[in-house]
C-alpha cells in the first residue's frame, strides 16, 4: 500500500514536532519548581491552563477562518507559521528565569498549536486515500505514540546529565525539521478546496447502494 506524498510528510512533519515537545512534557514541572524563582506546582497548573486555554478558543477562530477561504493555501500559510512558532517558543525557556516568561511562552505554545492543528486535520483529512482512512490514520497516531513514548524516556536522561538548557535546543531543532517538512506539501495543495455537496455525495453513495441491491436480489 502506498501512501500519497501529502499524508506520509504530514505524518513526518508530525512525528518530529511532537516528539519534540514529548522531549519535556515528563519533566516541565521539575523545571518550573527549581529554575523559575517562586516557581511551584501551583504555577505549573496555571501555565497549563494559559496553555489550554488559548490553544481551545484560538484554534476554533483558526478553524471558521480558514474554512471560509477558497484555497488550501491558506491553510497551510497558518500550519506552517504555527509549526515554526512551535520550534522557535522552547528557545525563550533557556532565558526564562521568572513566572510571566512562563505564562508568556505557554500562550505562545498554545497560539502555535491553535494555527497549526486545524490546519494539519484539514489537509490531512481532504488528501487522505479512500479506502485507506483508518490505516493512514493509525499510522499518524504510531508514529506519534512511538516517538513521544521514546523523546520522555531522553528527556529525563538529557535532563538528569546535561541539565535543561540542551534539552530545550533539541525541541526546537526537532520542531523545526518538522515544520521545514511541510514545504514539501506545497505544491500538492489545491488552489480550490473540496466541497463535498449532497449531490456529489449521492454520485458516490449512487453506485454502491446499486452494487449492494444486486448482492441481495442475487
Amino acid at each position: 500500500m502506498r501512501i500519497n506524498n501529502t499524508i506520509k510528510t504530514l505524518i513526518i512533519s508530525d512525528f518530529f514536532i511532537l516528539s519534540g515537545i514529548g522531549l519535556i512534557s515528563p519533566i516541565f514541572a521539575v523545571f518550573v519548581t527549581k529554575q523559575i524563582s517562586g516557581g511551584d506546582l501551583k504555577m505549573v497548573g496555571f501555565a497549563s491552563m494559559i496553555y489550554l486555554f488559548c490553544r481551545a478558543v484560538i484554534q476554533l477562530i483558526v478553524a471558521r477562518f480558514v474554512d471560509k477561504q477558497s484555497s488550501e493555501k491558506y491553510d497551510f500559510a497558518f500550519l506552517l507559521a504555527g509549526s515554526f512558532l512551535l520550534g522557535l517558543t522552547p528557545l525563550g525557556f533557556i532565558f526564562s528565569s521568572l513566572p510571566w516568561h512562563i505564562y508568556v511562552l505557554e500562550a505562545l505554545n498554545g497560539l502555535g498549536f491553535a494555527m497549526a492543528l486545524p490546519c494539519w486535520y484539514a489537509i490531512f483529512t481532504r488528501h487522505i486515500d479512500r479506502g485507506n482512512e483508518g490505516l493512514e490514520w493509525s499510522a499518524s497516531d504510531t508514529s506519534i505514540t512511538f516517538g513521544q513514548a521514546i523523546a520522555a524516556a531522553i528527556g529525563g536522561l538529557l535532563a538528569e546529565k546535561y541539565g535543561f538548557p540542551p534539552i530545550f535546543l533539541l525541541i526546537s531543532a526537532l520542531s523545526l525539521v518538522g515544520a521545514a517538512f511541510l514545504i514539501f506539501i506545497f505544491r500538492d495543495l489545491k488552489s480550490q478546496k473540496i466541497v463535498i455537496t449532497r449531490e456529489s455525495s449521492e454520485d458516490f453513495i449512487r453506485p454502491l447502494r446499486k452494487r449492494l441491491i444486486h448482492k441481495r436480489i442475487y
